[in-house]
């Protein structure tokens, strides 16, 4: 089985959006912190306009935040929820991140935080890399429920950026 069908795959099975109704519960189980490395340069421009981040839950977009270059951001998620967290800047490949908030009806939902921070690949760079790869999210965030918390799927995330680098 090549990396492609792994990635398939495991999207299928970590979302299968027929087990998660279209609406999020309204109890908060997530604060996601993010940043982005390398969105700014290393040479300071007057007219940086920063990034973009948009947070879209079940495709309908919930909010929307231009953020300096060297800002974080955060969004605080519900719980039984497909959420996507895209981030964009001009100039660079837009990035994107998937996160699942389904938690079993029988357990609390402490809220917890996760934080990430990416890099985004500049756009004069898409010829060197495989652009049906680039249409996946870069990342995977689930709940563990043996341990409690949400988790980065750091095994999905290895295998995108390995199909992403290998053209």
């Amino acid at each position: 089985m090549n990396s492609k069908n792994i990635i398939y795959l495991a999207l299928l099975l970590l979302f299968n959006f027929t087990l998660v109704s279209q609406t999020p519960d309204q109890q908060e189980c997530l604060v996601i912190l993010g940043k982005i490395s390398n969105s700014g340069s290393k040479i300071k421009l007057k007219k940086d306009k920063g990034y973009k981040v948009e947070l879209i839950c079940f495709n309908k977009l919930i909010e929307t935040e231009t953020k300096k270059s060297s800002k974080g951001f955060r969004f605080v998620l519900k719980k039984n929820a497909i959420y996507t967290i895209k981030i964009s800047k001009e100039g660079f490949i837009t990035k994107i991140v998937s996160i699942n908030t389904t938690i079993d009806k029988n357990e609390g939902a402490p809220l917890t935080r996760l934080y990430f921070e990416t890099e985004l690949i500049k756009e004069s760079m898409k010829t060197q890399l495989d652009e049906e790869g680039l249409e996946f999210p870069i990342a995977l965030i689930s709940y563990d429920a043996l341990n409690g918390v949400f988790n980065l799927n750091e095994k999905y995330t290895q295998n995108i950026k390995q199909v992403i680098y290998s053209k």
